[in-house]
């Protein structure tokens, strides 16, 4: 059975694009999105305006998840990856309020082949917890890289500078495939698995979208074909990556850490589920950079 009211932990990120799709959605889903507490009501209200009808905002307080999740059939949690441990409060409180699926924040590589992955580690306790709830099903999504994350413009924290036509720091030699997905892409297969008749598809498993997989170098010809012009192109090993990082827990430090993973291969995911929800059809890095990055004649 399809799960009727849905509710979407936070407003940015994948979860700011998971918003649109389940309110457009044929199946007329009940949307509910949850917020932390905000600091004014210009704030709250802001951020109601921001959401396209019928969604409802609510704001979470600790003492109050229960009530707040009660009605809930799923509840989706693609939170950041440095807020994952808050997760655990929220799958307690989703027991006791009957929710039926939870969708936890995953939505990157495959953490069941790659558990130990410095960015992974984490998650580790919340898929653990998820496998062993006496009432929850659970939906682990597996996606790769967000191409309109990680191919950002006009020029971005993974190296690529779109209008200069550089990339700087590339991973290892740039041959490395990596699995790639547009986030709107990601929304849209969760709304089809979420309306789907046949829950079991997705029943207390794993579940790997993508679109598909390309190097770094694949990335680079992808722009000069578009531009007509060659990328200046350095690249980086592993060591250097991880000795220019900066902080841990920084910003910079994430993305240098994510580019280690790409150069050693655990970006790849090895199958699709896409054959699943077949309405869905991703779009391609080389149609997003032609889209949305080299869309503007300034670039060009």
């Amino acid at each position: 059975m399809p799960f009727k009211n849905v509710g979407v932990v936070g407003t940015t990120g994948l979860a700011a694009s998971l918003i649109r799709p389940l309110c457009d959605h044929p199946f007329n889903f009940n949307v509910t999105v949850f917020t932390r507490p905000a600091t004014g009501a210009a704030t709250v209200a802001a951020k109601r305006a921001a959401l396209p009808p019928p969604a409802k905002l609510v704001e979470l307080r600790d003492d109050g998840l229960v009530a707040a999740f009660s009605g809930i059939d799923a509840l989706v949690c693609p939170i950041s990856g440095f807020a994952v441990e808050a997760q655990l409060k929220y799958i307690e409180a989703a027991e006791a309020a009957g929710v039926k699926r939870f969708i936890p924040s995953e939505f990157g590589m495959d953490n069941d082949v790659h558990p130990t992955a410095m960015l992974n580690a984490p998650k580790v306790p919340i898929r653990d917890r998820l496998r062993n709830s006496p009432s929850l099903e659970f939906t682990f999504v597996y996606t790769g890289l967000w191409i309109d994350h990680f191919l950002v413009g006009p020029a971005n924290p993974y190296g690529f500078d779109w209008q200069n036509a550089t990339a700087h720091a590339v991973p290892a030699d740039g041959d490395v495939p990596v699995s790639t997905i547009h986030s709107r892409d990601v929304a849209a297969f969760v709304a089809e698995m979420l309306a789907d008749e046949d829950s079991s598809k997705s029943r207390n498993t794993k579940v790997l979208l993508e679109s598909e997989k390309v190097t770094w170098n694949q990335i680079i010809a992808y722009a000069e074909e578009i531009i007509g012009r060659r990328f200046a192109v350095s690249n980086a090993t592993v060591h250097e990556l991880v000795a220019n990082a900066g902080p841990a827990g920084t910003a910079r430090w994430f993305f240098a850490h994510l580019k280690v993973l790409v150069a050693s291969g655990q970006v790849i995911l090895a199958y699709r589920d896409n054959a699943k929800w077949p309405a869905v059809k991703p779009i391609t890095v080389r149609d997003y950079l032609k889209r949305d990055i080299y869309s503007s004649p300034a670039l060009l």
